[in-house]
């Protein structure tokens, strides 16, 4: 059925139960759903906190089995730190090994990163 098929009554209709599903206000710009949802500042800053924490202790500790971080912090298995141990190998701040452990280990860029990440903490506090 076209557009032109329709009567200017079942056209009129339409539009009103458009109008009142969809409440539009005039004279203030509009505002569009976003598409993408965005982390929550918590999240957000969580998932901060989990790359510095990963950072320091590899720092610390030295190379460990993929499987160790994952149990260390993430012991209830909610899978956030999957997520930030993805993003800082992206980042090239650590390293997985493609021996059968996977061992992770910290790269030069993301000593340096430790390094500023407390300093910065410490001049702050």
């Amino acid at each position: 059925m076209g557009l032109m098929e329709f009567s200017v009554k079942e056209l009129s209709e339409a539009l009103e139960k458009f109008q009142t599903a969809l409440p539009i206000t005039w004279g203030r710009p509009a505002v569009m759903a976003r598409i993408e949802p965005q982390k929550p500042d918590q999240t957000f800053n969580r998932s901060r906190e989990f790359q510095r924490e990963v950072l320091a202790y590899l720092k610390e500790h030295g190379p460990q089995p993929y499987d160790m971080l994952y149990v260390h912090f993430d012991p209830n298995r909610t899978a956030e730190i999957q997520a930030v141990l993805h993003e800082l190998i992206q980042w090239k701040f650590i390293e997985k090994g493609t021996d059968s452990d996977m061992t992770v280990s910290i790269t030069a860029s993301g000593i340096a990163r430790a390094w500023t990440q407390r300093h910065l903490r410490e001049s702050t506090v």
